[in-house]
């Protein structure tokens, strides 16, 4: 069963057949740029995609890695064939989905700007990008229901965001059988991400009140669903209940960006390659506890705030980071932690000592 809505730019489908759903909005005939991961490919779902669909011309990349870099995008940007697609599906996670966000805009630009020059100079864009239809493998990200696509430089230490409300997709497809085959941890480090997002849209100086109810509805959701769902990881029910707490969050973040939590975890990521969700999540806890009285006089949830920084302490995420980096290289990294624009929209003051007691409390 289909169900369709519209929000914000980005028709929503939640369905029971992706494929179905994928073919009902591409004319026959069209031209379709297919990008994913190696692992849908190894998985079979590409090969159910492409002779599910009525159209014969296609074409697939599966060369997409965890954080792409601008030169690893670029080279896509430089297919041969690009200019001729009518169509982009992106199956996978939030990298697929980022480098699908930022080729449907380049692939037809005629122009020889590269994606560099447009990250450097934060370049506006002009023309209407190649029609998207984003497929999440994971739930976490939200990147489908964004107009940001991030973009990773770790010679240089440096995490680009492609923004623009033309790189919205054109259409999300949710089917919760795609994300059953998931392991723990990437269903965990992907929830964490979404709980991220739901919090430092709240704790955020563009904060409205649509992004509000988002966020909450989020947070409940992950709350009531998630720990079932880490003990049952099959269970489709529990893995649509995840993949709709995704959903609201990246509706959220797509209204307010996100803030502190996120500045703090770039540094992590790129250099230490931690998982982004963990990077992101490993403080929230802290950050609750410390804020908790504020948050229920702003949001009269001080009971569910509460309830998810003690499920948050359950995870061990400061036991889980320990494993990427010590102490010592973490507390290095305190200060290019908010140095990146994101840390300017947390809401409540922060100071070093703030900062270094909410990163480093409970670390070993």
């Amino acid at each position: 069963m289909n169900h369709v809505s519209t929000v914000s730019q980005v028709a929503v489908c939640f369905t029971d057949s992706y494929i179905r759903s994928i073919d009902e909005f591409i004319p026959l005939n069209s031209n379709v740029l297919i990008l994913t991961s190696k692992s849908h490919i190894e998985n079979g779902n590409i090969d159910d995609l492409v002779s599910g669909i009525s159209t014969s011309k296609f074409m697939v990349c599966s060369d997409i890695s965890p954080n792409p870099e601008i030169a690893e995008i670029q080279n896509l940007i430089d297919m041969p064939k690009a200019t001729a697609f009518d169509f982009v599906i992106a199956l996978g996670g939030g990298s697929v989905i980022d480098t699908a966000k930022i080729l449907s805009y380049f692939i037809k630009l005629d122009s020889t700007t590269t994606l560099r020059e447009s990250l450097q100079n934060e370049l506006q864009l002009t023309h209407c990008p190649t029609p998207l239809i984003a497929i999440p493998t994971t739930s976490g990200t939200g990147a489908e229901m964004t107009p940001f696509a991030t973009v990773w430089e770790k010679d240089e230490s440096v995490k680009y965001s492609f923004t623009s409300e033309k790189i919205y997709p054109k259409l999300a497809i949710y089917d919760a059988s795609l994300t059953v085959t998931m392991p723990f941890d990437l269903t965990l480090f992907t929830a964490l991400d979404s709980i991220s997002h739901a919090l430092e849209s709240l704790w955020n100086k563009n904060n409205s009140v649509i992004s509000t109810v988002d966020s909450l509805s989020s947070l409940r959701l992950s709350f009531k669903y998630l720990p079932k769902l880490l003990n049952d990881l099959k269970n489709p029910f529990l893995r649509s209940k995840i993949q709709l707490a995704s959903h609201l969050s990246g509706r959220a973040i797509s209204c307010t960006r996100t803030a502190l939590a996120h500045a703090v975890s770039y540094p992590l990521t790129y250099k230490y390659d931690v998982p982004h969700g963990l990077a992101c999540s490993f403080m929230l806890s802290n950050i609750i506890t410390d804020n908790l009285s504020e948050f229920g006089e702003m949001f009269d949830e001080r009971k569910l705030f509460g309830d998810v920084a003690v499920m948050l302490e359950s995870f061990k995420l400061k036991d889980r980071l320990s494993a990427y980096l010590t102490r010592d290289e973490l507390e290095s990294l305190l200060n290019s932690m908010t140095s990146n624009s994101r840390a300017g929209n947390y809401l409540f003051q922060i100071n070093e000592g703030k900062l270094h007691s909410y990163v480093l409390q409970g670390i070993n």
